[in-house]
């Protein structure tokens, strides 16, 4: 007898949450909130966590400063155009959330970073260290948009 194994649902891109391993299609908005056994086994899960390779040049690390390079790039080539500071203050507390009055977004980690791209996020002046201050970026779920 084969352990019951719950969906993994990640954003799917589509205004939807999709299962990781086996497909399945959420029509939930909050894949946090999608809740499903999944079609795959768990003897098959676990044989695919042992062949899985070791993790090289993830997105812990090379796959994000690739992002933000190729990001810096992009607002460089448009002429290093900046978001006005009530645009950050409005633009960061989407993310962060306002004390008492709304929840951060369920991507911003504790770290300060979006946990969907891996910008950092802050309100700081210098646009290069800070994917809201440049005017070339959006958030990746269409919370706040590019300019």
């Amino acid at each position: 007898m084969t352990k019951q194994v719950y969906c993994k649902f990640e954003p799917d891109g589509s205004n939807a949450c999709r299962c990781t391993r086996c497909g399945f299609l959420s029509d939930v908005l909050d894949c946090q909130k999608s809740v499903r056994i999944c079609d795959v086994q768990s003897d098959i899960i676990q044989n695919e966590r042992k062949q899985m390779p070791k993790r090289f040049c993830t997105d812990s690390g090379w796959e994000k400063s690739k992002r933000w390079l190729k990001a810096v790039a992009k607002w460089t080539a448009d002429g290093c155009p900046v978001r006005n500071d009530l645009e950050i203050e409005t633009y960061y507390e989407i993310c962060h959330g306002t004390e008492g009055e709304s929840e951060p977004c369920r991507f911003f980690s504790k770290e300060g970073s979006c946990k969907l791209c891996g910008c950092k996020l802050s309100k700081s002046r210098i646009a290069f260290l800070n994917k809201i201050r440049m005017a070339t970026e959006s958030c990746p779920k269409g919370y706040w948009p590019y300019d």
